[in-house]
């Protein structure tokens, strides 16, 4: 048995009635995937290139026009 510190996931931000907010990002990147683009934020394009390199695939990654929101952080937000 060692003597490691107990860890704990930091507490998230919630709102009224207690319940969780979650935010959703300004798309920056645009990921082309092999079902079409997937509108991004910086850390969901990293994240899906890294799916697509685990899937022995390329994910080509653009710049994304102003005025879009991050597809994964929306679907995050539930």
């Amino acid at each position: 048995m060692t003597n490691q510190p107990e860890t704990t996931k930091p507490e998230a931000p919630t709102g009224a009635g207690g319940q969780v907010e979650r935010v959703v990002s300004d798309a920056t990147h645009v990921a082309h995937w092999a079902t079409g683009p997937v509108y991004a934020c910086e850390t969901h394009a990293n994240q899906i290139v890294a799916l697509g390199r685990f899937m022995g695939t390329h994910v080509a990654v653009t710049s994304a026009e102003p005025g879009h929101e991050c597809s994964n952080c929306k679907n995050e937000r539930g």
